[in-house]
């Protein structure tokens, strides 16, 4: 039978999120902030703590169909993005051994670029989750010479913003060319948007020409050439990097235009193509449905509208409600999700056909909602500023997440221990003052 530890563990209730800043913009500081909240179960009886390190893991999941198709191949994966020791009683500190009955023990972690989004992916049966450990390492009870350790688990949510629609680097049009195994077609393709989100459009500009070979007789031939149809398929790819599973992929859109024989001019033919990224989870409609009166608070009878309510019917702990089920590009250690254009171009004749290959980076946040989050990236990135110092500010750009956990701990609080003989400390912890080292119990509340 498991040993009950004296005290209970958890995480300070408040009105802001433990997850600071935003993820994948790294001038926002991104960091869990929080306290971790230790009290003795019953309320009077002391213990002493030892040490307590904290740690943030990412559990990766991901299962794949087995050649035989008779089951599937699964792999799972833990990786220890932070660990630290945030308290010590050891030898030589002004605490040793010291007998309390709570501790308060304020922590910042930087959460670095390689954080990803916790997130499922129904299609592939794949997940990532993070969750907060903390090992608490205290004397046991019975033998004080012995230490046992309990570790407490709290699921976080992490969701990143570097792949908004808005952002100028995905919005700088792309333009290539790309010739048949023939040498006779060329097709020139243009892409004004290189990430969307949920229901945007993906618009695509294709100008197929016919190349001048050199000879006449060779180019009455080339001027003759036809198209019979274009097809446009976007297509999700899983690509797994350990656990020796196989990459797969899926289409999750195909489009198809039929062109019947239309024959290449000689100034060549244009056309536009369009997309529209899918929807699998329509939790953005809560934020992007437009209110077109409000509420007036003199007028009892005045009309307003209410956001339209969803039901959900599968909540998976550790995984945000925009982030489940709803597909978008994701890099990870054990496996990664890429989306990919591909736009198949069918002439007439041999070795006239041209297929393009375009990566795409999809977006959990559509374009309208990209706007609302841009202003509060930017709210984010002036409160941190005030908080951090200039030494962090410029090591956001780098890669030394360790460096910056240091200087981020200089903005941290000491913990406060609560000790059973300090009355102030008594009271703090809601206990009635007339009620102190007595059996029963008086609560305070203020």
């Amino acid at each position: 039978m498991p040993v009950l530890a004296p005290f209970t563990a958890g995480l300070r209730p408040s009105n802001k999120p433990i997850v600071r800043g935003s993820p994948g913009v790294p001038k926002t500081f991104p960091r869990l902030e929080g306290v971790l909240e230790i009290r003795s179960r019953n309320g009077t009886v002391p213990f002493r703590i030892h040490t307590i390190i904290l740690q943030l893991n990412t559990i990766q999941h991901v299962a794949v169909p087995s050649s035989s198709k008779l089951g599937s191949n699964d792999a799972s994966r833990t990786y220890r993005m932070y660990e630290n020791l945030h308290y010590s009683s050891v030898a030589g500190s002004s605490n040793m051994n010291e007998e309390i009955l709570g501790m308060d023990l304020p922590f910042i972690i930087s959460l670095g670029k390689d954080i990803i989004s916790s997130s499922r992916f129904p299609r592939w049966d794949a997940s990532n989750q993070h969750n907060l450990s903390a090992l608490i390492t205290y004397h046991s009870k019975t033998n004080s010479n012995n230490l046992e350790v309990v570790t407490v688990k709290f699921p976080i949510q992490i969701k990143k913003y570097d792949t908004l629609p808005l952002y100028r680097q995905f919005n700088e049009p792309i333009t290539r060319t790309v010739d048949s195994t023939s040498t006779q077609v060329l097709c020139e393709y243009s892409i004004p948007n290189l990430s969307i989100g949920p229901k945007d459009d993906l618009i695509i500009y294709l100008k197929i020409c016919t190349i001048n070979p050199g000879p006449d007789s060779i180019l009455k031939k080339a001027k003759k050439l036809k198209l019979k149809k274009i097809t446009v398929e976007l297509k999700e790819i899983l690509e797994c990097h350990e656990g020796g599973l196989h990459n797969q992929e899926a289409t999750l859109i195909s489009e198809i235009q039929d062109f019947e024989d239309l024959v290449i001019p000689s100034q060549g033919f244009a056309t536009q193509l369009s997309l529209v990224c899918p929807m699998e989870n329509n939790m953005l409609e809560m934020s992007t449905t437009p209110i077109t009166s409000k509420l007036n608070l003199n007028e009892p009878s005045s009309n307003f509208e209410i956001l339209p309510s969803k039901i959900i019917n599968d909540i998976h702990s550790g995984t945000p409600i925009s982030h489940d089920s709803q597909g978008f590009t994701s890099i990870g250690k054990l496996f990664s999700i890429y989306y990919e254009l591909v736009i198949k171009i069918k002439m007439a004749g041999k070795n006239n056909n041209i297929v393009i290959s375009q990566p795409i980076t999809i977006c959990p946040y559509d374009r309208i909602t990209s706007v609302n989050l841009l202003k509060w990236i930017m709210k984010e990135y002036e409160m941190s500023s005030k908080q951090f110092s200039l030494d962090a500010t410029q090591l956001t750009e780098t890669n030394d997440n360790e460096e910056l956990n240091r200087v981020m701990a200089q903005a941290c609080k000491p913990p406060v221990l609560y000790r059973p003989n300090n009355h102030r400390d008594w009271t703090k912890l809601g206990f009635s003052e007339s009620c102190m080292n007595k059996k029963k119990l008086v609560y305070n509340i203020d």
